[in-house]
């Protein structure tokens, strides 16, 4: 009962963390993140964007996504942009679930 209570206090008072996987042990805060793209895009997303530095979480494997952030990141990350997406709405929705449910 107290951790539910806890998360509608962060709720009610718009601190409640979200962080999106984006591979391996990565992850980003989802106020952070400004666009979420394919890594075949990334040109366009150059030059209309100004980019402070680029980060390849697994240089291993081959970046399929990329994740456009607050403060000019790059992320590229191993997951394809669908999948990435498809999380972040996942979590958009719960939390307009849960903010309904709450009112």
């Amino acid at each position: 009962m107290k951790k539910k209570v806890l998360m509608e206090e962060r709720a009610m008072n718009n601190t409640f963390p979200f962080l999106l996987h984006i591979g391996l042990n990565y992850f980003i805060s989802c106020p952070n993140i400004i666009a979420i793209f394919n890594a075949k895009e990334v040109d366009d997303i150059l030059e209309h964007s100004s980019i402070k530095e680029t980060i390849i979480i697994d240089e291993k494997r081959p970046v399929r996504s990329y994740i456009y952030c607050i403060g000019g990141y790059l992320v590229g990350s191993p997951i394809e942009a669908k999948t990435l997406k498809g999380r972040y709405e996942e979590f958009q929705n719960e939390v307009n679930n849960f903010y309904n449910n709450f009112l």
